[in-house]
């Protein structure tokens, strides 16, 4: 038996098969390692280790067999060792030689440079541009020495950093000199290749100035390589505008401007100016309305038109033109000679004759991108009357009627004597053209004058209106109020104080009340939700909702008229019924409850009032006078006044009459550029806020059918519906007011002095006179998405469905027989259009009850996603990046908008810096305080308090701590007594105001009598020997007792101690502890009234000596 030969190893016949073996080599970077009995292979293609279970070879082999171990395996030079790059030692060679021979060197051959391609020098054996040389290149300068090699020769260092100024200038130059040919780097050979290829693809499509701009200069270049001159060189308009503007703006720059592009020069300018035809002459005068009237109708247009008139300041001085004295009140005073004007101008300075308002009159085409006209600059009186501006309005009126322009509207900005004056100027009427609803109230009534008659619509100003509805909030002479809430500048406090507030910190103390962007913040829909939000503060929530709709009746420009009727008459009923309710509390409260105390003042429910009837006058004014013309409500007003006032301010802060008068034709060409998109005007450190309006470049056309006016019928059931709004709201607040009991009667008061907010009033005229009067109402400062509500069958009575349904059919049965009427041949289809469109409406006409849907189905709250839904739909913010009516931003928002990176731009760290100073509370009270002591200081004596009391000791305790002091402070939400009328109630502090630079203002808290004015509160009737007190009388438990008291009358301030806490169980009623209601039982006998009464009266009788 021959013995056993042993085999090749299992590791050994493994390796003999690896894919990486050679026929006269074996792979040796296939590794194994022994690992818990098992073994791991490495394979030489650098994968994970693969495990050989029990000696198995199988994964091995499989892994072999893989895409990706044969790919790398047959890849090349990867198999090649590290080793092989280096000549072995002699002592390691296998075979040594004793002479070994030299490797021959490989033979360099030398082959010429294949330079470089370009399609103006070919080089077929090249792939390299021009081009790329240029681009790629770190160096300047080609063909010379490297430039360290350079720099050592010269400086004998290789480091340029450390070469002075000089010495890098003397090494360019050595560089360029030796240099074969070098790369200008100071231009890009491929600009105007790229200029025209943006130019061919529409980039400046809209870009008319930049368009003739280039024109300009390429003919300005052309004419002087031809050595020609550049008189009569024409430009685009565009172009022309812009250097027009430039050129009104600072002469200076526009000298600058000629004498490096190109534009007219001064003379070209005035002569252009002067054949425009806008010059004005003096005063109301026949000639400045024909030559606009010239205007319009070179446009193409001939319906109706928007009157404005406004004041603004203007600088005290005497100036000659034309022969006249310019600048005395009234009007230009001709002369004959020296001595005539020397005397003149002696009576004009004696007399305090220098005119320091101009009233400016406006004519605007109520269309979009369409600019302003302006038809007189007068020198007004200082203290015009009423007489005074309706003897200029009946003027106007009547020479723009002579020259064949047809007034829609006039415009006042709220002033009492504006309203007095529109007031008296539809007195002057014979004829009126009338709209009425008995049922609701409703009588309207626009007069029709001239002849032949025309309809004359007196307008108020929306924005002012808001700005003035905005006010009344912040006014500390009274505390707002209706049913079972108040409203105040305390809330607002809160808002701001929120996170996430919608309104900044000057927007609620130390406002400027002409603030457009303050308004429109206070009545947007995200402060709307912000009260919403607060635990007291649907009060307002209600009245920014109902203000907020009034004027966005106006200006939003995504409503149909039928819905801006519901808009403004919602407000218009409710303030109404807010008025009666103030009137029935007034009697039953003995005038603890009064309008004058608790409502808006009388001349802002004027205007308000107004805005309502005058939006229902211009519908069917346009629908009976002028139907083939839609209706822009917003386009009525003064803001054509303030954007005159603005831009006037731009080009002459401090300008004069003459100034004003002669600047009028540059005024044009801007507001014509601005308008129309040509360019814009940035804003001006000399424009106030009230001047930042959003009227350039009105891209945003309006939408819905604002060409369709709501017949009389329509505006009956949009009456009804805004009815029911505001009686669902109002019952909500508490005021259940019958309509039979409602006055629809608004009277202003004559007694009112009149003060522009122009300038500061003087103090000794203003004695007398309320804050209201002079602070809340907003003057000059200078200056159809169809709505769809949740419908309630449940709540729709069967009756009301049926009488709805008659009404609508016998409208349809009208509509069918007037149709069958019609000559085909001779309709227009604009009116088949709109009949269709009426009779589509009288089809589905929705029903009153699902438009009221303002409160929950039992009408006990607020129905809060439809309030903020309807005011977020209403909303008239401005989307564009100029004027300041814009939301608030957060510093989430400008975080969230900046760059990611960990490096900020300059513009970046702008925004950031500006949000968190506006954020901050740095509002700053730098007026001087006014003392201002109450002459009466109560003082509780215990002789003159029942003495059969027998806690005397406890009664003096309570009462030296009753006083107002640093530690016990008055402040919201704190108790008091106080005596009125006689009769003791006890009063909830809602907010402190004090005497402060002759106003009434906010303050959190107070801890001395010296400075306290008034203080609103929420009283509750005390009852002898009754621990509770209630702020309603039985029988109407939402009706409750609110006061804006005097200081005087607070004759106990609770401490907050324990022991002296009033609880409030329910809302408006409070529960007396046991411990101090023996002292309130003491205050409220007739000795104490009676002795209080005695030292009330005594302080005044003296205070009047």
């Amino acid at each position: 038996m021959l013995p056993k030969t042993k085999g090749p190893s299992t590791i050994q016949a493994l390796m003999a098969r690896c894919p990486a073996n050679t026929p006269t080599s074996q792979c040796t970077r296939c590794q194994f390692e022994p690992i818990n009995g098992d073994k791991l292979f490495y394979c030489h293609c650098g994968a994970r280790g693969i495990k050989m279970s029990q000696g198995r070879t199988e994964p091995v082999n499989d892994h072999w067999k893989s895409d990706k171990c044969i790919t790398i395996t047959n890849a090349p030079k990867n198999t090649r060792p590290l080793t092989d790059f280096f000549k072995k030692r002699p002592a390691e060679d296998a075979v040594p030689t004793a002479n070994p021979c030299p490797k021959p060197k490989s033979q360099i051959q030398g082959v010429p440079c294949a330079g470089m391609n370009d399609d103006t020098w070919v080089r077929p054996d090249t792939d390299f541009l021009i081009i790329d040389c240029i681009l790629g290149s770190p160096s300047e300068y080609h063909g010379s020495r490297p430039r360290w090699v350079v720099c050592e020769e010269l400086f004998k260092t290789r480091e340029e950093s450390k070469l002075t100024t000089k010495q890098v200038t003397q090494l360019q130059s050595v560089l360029q000199a030796e240099a074969t040919w070098r790369i200008d780097r100071k231009g890009d050979p491929r600009f105007w290749s790229t200029l025209g290829t943006h130019g061919s693809a529409g980039l400046f499509k809209n870009m008319d100035v930049f368009e003739g701009l280039v024109k300009a200069v390429a003919s300005r270049a052309t004419r002087e390589k031809d050595g020609k001159s550049l008189r009569g060189l024409r430009v685009q308009q565009p172009w022309d505008d812009f250097t027009m503007t430039l050129w009104a703006i600072s002469p200076a720059a526009g000298r600058f401007v000629r004498a490096n592009l190109h534009s007219r020069d001064a003379r070209s300018l005035r002569e252009t100016q002067r054949l425009s035809g806008m010059q004005l002459a003096d005063g109301l005068d026949l000639s400045n309305f024909v030559r606009i009237s010239e205007q319009i109708k070179k446009l193409g247009y001939n319906g109706p038109l928007a009157l404005g008139s406004d004041q603004t300041v203007c600088v005290k001085t005497l100036r000659v033109y034309n022969g006249c004295i310019v600048g005395a009140q009234g009007g230009d005073v001709a002369f004959s000679g020296a001595k005539d004007l020397q005397a003149k101008v002696k009576s004009i300075l004696e007399n305090d004759s220098l005119c320091t308002k101009v009233r400016a009159y406006t004519i605007q085409v109520p269309l979009p991108n369409v600019p302003t006209f302006v038809v007189a600059m007068l020198a007004s009186y200082n203290n015009e009357k009423s007489e005074d501006i309706l003897t200029l309005h009946d003027t106007a009126i009547s020479l723009a009627q002579k020259a064949g322009l047809n007034i829609l509207s006039i415009g006042s900005d709220g002033a009492a004597n504006e309203l007095s004056a529109q007031a008296m100027l539809a007195n002057l009427a014979n004829e009126t053209l009338s709209f009425s609803f008995v049922g609701l109230g409703v009588k309207i009534h626009v007069p029709l004058i001239g002849q032949p008659p025309r309809q004359i619509v007196a307008v108020q100003d929306p924005k002012h209106a808001r700005k003035t509805a905005a006010n009344q909030i912040l006014s500390g002479a009274r505390c707002l109020a209706f049913g079972r809430f108040y409203f105040g500048i305390g809330q607002l406090t809160e808002i701001l104080t929120s996170e996430n507030s919608p309104l900044y910190q000057h927007d609620v103390h130390n406002s400027d009340k002409q603030d457009d962007g303050r308004a429109y913040r206070t009545f947007s829909s995200e402060t709307v939700k912000a009260a919403l939000n607060l635990s007291d503060g649907t009060g307002l929530a209600v009245y920014l909702f109902v203000c907020g709709k009034l004027c966005d009746a106006w200006l939003n420009r995504h409503m149909g008229h039928s819905e801006r009727v519901r808009s403004a008459w919602t407000a218009a009923f409710f303030l109404r019924k807010w008025n009666s309710y103030l009137q029935k509390r007034k009697q039953e409260t003995g005038s603890m409850m009064s309008p004058e105390k608790n409502g808006i003042s009388p001349q802002s429910l004027k205007i308000f009032t107004q805005l309502a009837e005058s939006l229902i006058a211009l519908i069917i004014s346009h629908r009976e006078y002028y139907p083939e013309f839609p209706l822009l409500p917003w386009k009525h007003g003064t803001e054509m006044c303030e954007h005159l006032f603005g831009l006037l301010r731009i080009i002459s802060p401090n300008f004069t009459v003459l100034d004003a008068r002669q600047l009028v034709p540059k005024l044009f060409a801007i507001i014509k550029g601005i308008m129309t998109g040509t360019f814009k005007v940035p804003s001006s450190e000399h424009i106030h806020a009230g001047y930042k309006h959003c009227f350039e470049d009105e891209g945003d056309k309006p939408t819905g059918d604002l060409g369709y006016f709501p017949s009389d019928h329509e505006l009956r059931e949009d009456l009804s519906v805004a009815e029911q709004r505001a009686t669902h709201l109002a019952r909500l607040c508490g005021m259940d007011v019958p309509t039979d009991a409602i006055d629809d009667s608004v009277d202003l008061p004559t007694d009112l002095e009149i003060f522009d907010n122009d300038t500061q009033p003087d103090p000794s005229q203003t004695e007398g006179i309320s804050e209201c009067t002079i602070c809340d109402i907003s003057e000059s400062r200078s200056r159809d998405i169809e709505v769809v509500y949740r419908f309630d069958p449940s709540e729709t009575d069967e009756s009301e469905v049926f009488e709805t349904a008659a009404a609508m059919m016998g409208e349809r049965q009208k509509l069918d027989v007037q149709l069958t009427e019609i000559d085909e041949n001779a309709v227009v289809e604009t009116h088949l259009n709109r009949a269709r469109l009426t009779l589509s409406d009288l089809l589905n006409t929705p029903s009153t009850d699902a438009l009221c849907r303002l409160t929950n189905s039992t009408g006990t709250a607020l129905n809060i996603s439809s309030i903020v839904e309807i005011r977020q739909k209403h909303d008239s913010e401005v989307k564009k990046k100029h004027g300041n009516e814009r939301k608030r931003k957060h510093l989430n928002d400008v975080i969230g908008s900046v760059s990611s990176t960990d490096t900020l731009s300059p513009s970046e760290c702008s925004k950031l810096v500006a949000v968190l100073v506006k954020d901050s509370n740095t509002a700053t009270d730098s007026s001087i305080s006014r003392m201002h002591r109450w002459n009466i200081h109560v003082k509780l004596s215990l002789a003159d308090v029942q003495r059969n009391t027998t806690t005397s000791r406890d009664m003096s305790w309570l009462v030296g701590n009753g006083v107002i002091s640093v530690t016990n402070p008055i402040k919201p939400m704190k108790f008091f007594l106080a005596i009125c009328n006689n009769k003791l109630y006890i009063g909830k502090v809602l907010a402190v105001y004090e005497y402060i630079n002759d106003k009434h203002r906010w303050v959190a808290s107070a801890t001395k009598r010296d400075k306290l004015s008034y203080i609103s509160a929420q009283l509750y009737s005390h009852q002898p020997d009754m621990p509770i007190a209630m702020s309603y009388v039985s029988g109407k438990p939402h009706e409750y007792m609110f006061a804006h008291l005097e200081a005087s009358k607070i004759h106990y301030l609770f401490p907050e101690t324990r022991g002296s806490n009033l609880d409030e169980p329910r809302s408006g009623m409070v529960l007396l502890p046991e411990s101090i209601s023996q002292m309130v039982d003491a205050m409220a006998s007739s000795d104490y009234n009676i002795k209080t009464f005695n030292c009330n009266l005594a302080s005044q009788r003296s205070k009047k000596k």
